[in-house]
């Protein structure tokens, strides 16, 4: 697969674009708990609706490397982890 990093015993990483996002307060045990929904756009070309877990950069346009972490949502979007902004 283009794009994906796999390491035996850990999450894939991909380089994704996010094409828009918006951070959303949800309510978690009577607390308002941020969390940021997203498209984002994979390096293979699919968009796809997603949870981020971390800051966005500033510079959202460009890609970032992210980790799938495989966790059981309510809402059954993916959910993923920045590791870092602007792969080289």
């Amino acid at each position: 697969m283009a794009g994906v990093t796999l390491v035996q015993g850990m999450a894939p990483q991909w380089e994704l674009s996010i094409v828009s996002s918006k951070v959303i307060h949800r309510e978690v045990e009577r607390d308002l708990i941020p969390r940021t929904i997203a498209i984002v756009e994979l390096d293979e070309g699919p968009w796809v609706y997603t949870w981020i877990d971390g800051e966005i950069p500033t510079q959202s346009h460009r890609p970032i490397r992210v980790e799938y972490r495989p966790v059981p949502t309510a809402d059954q979007l993916p959910v993923f982890s920045i590791l870092s902004a602007f792969p080289g």
